[in-house]
């Protein structure tokens, strides 16, 4: 094996340290989480001997590797992370300069951007996934790791590991939208902001899809119904009656690598609007009120 003379550098670390902070948010949708995962990966890092350090060859894999089998750790371990939640549990949404954009290192046709890999429909749907599967498909169709090396994570054959991978993105290409043109992201959701502002439901109603579906995560803080409504109609009115009540300033704004909706008040950041469009109609609004994940949106933006 080769052996390394020297430590990696500051610099190297700290652009490992983004890598994994990276993998690890797409896991849990969760920064804080992300934070504990690179924390310990670290912590595991420099624990080794001097020795055992300099003769890995491929620190970048190792610390991957290590952060995966934490992830699986966590996804794995009782009791469900987000069994005592109050009301509906989304991602936490982040601001567009907090999350390094750019496509996958040795990108093969099955895999995805990190661009398209942080979008909160997907996050949303890996939700649904089992742990080995999510991590699967997080390490090989976004983060571009072999099957070999992912299956000694998961603890799986590398042919088993295909499966699960290919069972993931299955199940993600069922619940998401496909075939849609770039451009009617962000379109849809100038329209949504511009009907919104009307406070008329007819014309926001207008916007969305007649199955469209509407979440909120308030974390059991902000007092808002914690059900799922559905319908155009439905969706509309209460949208209009909320900003009828408490008058908020809608901006459009990157969130999770896709145009959002940023809701705020006296300047604050109160709430993130994020959404699915098929054929320049909503079909689904994540609504996230609650300001525990609102946090990165209300102080300076990070250097890089």
């Amino acid at each position: 094996m080769t052996t390394h003379s020297d430590e990696p550098s500051a610099g190297e670390v700290a652009t490992e340290r983004r890598h994994l902070f990276t993998l690890a948010y797409r896991m849990f949708g969760s920064t804080a989480e992300a934070e504990e995962v690179v924390r310990q990966t670290y912590a595991r890092w420099y624990c080794l001997p001097e020795a055992e350090r300099a003769a890995i060859a491929d620190p970048r894999s190792w610390l991957a590797n290590t952060a995966g089998r934490l992830c699986l750790a966590r996804l794995s371990a009782p009791p469900v992370p987000r069994g005592d939640y109050p009301g509906e549990w989304l991602p936490e949404p982040v601001p567009g300069t907090l999350l390094p954009a750019g496509a996958a290192r040795g990108r093969a046709s099955d895999q995805l951007s990190l661009d398209e890999s942080v979008t909160m429909g997907l996050l949303v749907t890996l939700e649904s996934l089992g742990p080995s599967e999510r991590v699967a498909f997080v390490l090989h169709d976004v983060f571009g790791m072999p099957f070999s090396s992912v299956g000694a994570v998961v603890g799986r054959t590398t042919s088993a590991t295909r499966a699960l991978a290919k069972d993931a993105r299955g199940r993600i290409r069922d619940r998401l939208s496909a075939g849609s043109e770039p451009d009617q992201h962000p379109r849809t959701v100038h329209n949504l902001r511009r009907a919104a502002e009307t406070g008329q439901p007819g014309i926001l109603a207008a916007v969305l899809a007649p199955d469209v579906a509407m979440f909120t995560d308030s974390g059991g803080v902000v007092p808002v119904d914690p059900r799922t409504l559905r319908g155009a109609e439905t969706v509309a009115r209460k949208i209009c009656d909320v900003l009828q009540h408490d008058p908020t300033d809608l901006s459009e704004q990157q969130v999770n690598g896709q145009s959002g909706l940023v809701l705020r008040r006296e300047g604050t950041v109160v709430g993130i609007v994020s959404v699915n469009v098929r054929e320049y109609l909503v079909t689904d609004l994540w609504i996230v009120l609650n300001p525990d994940k609102l946090r990165h949106w209300n102080q300076p933006e990070p250097r890089r």
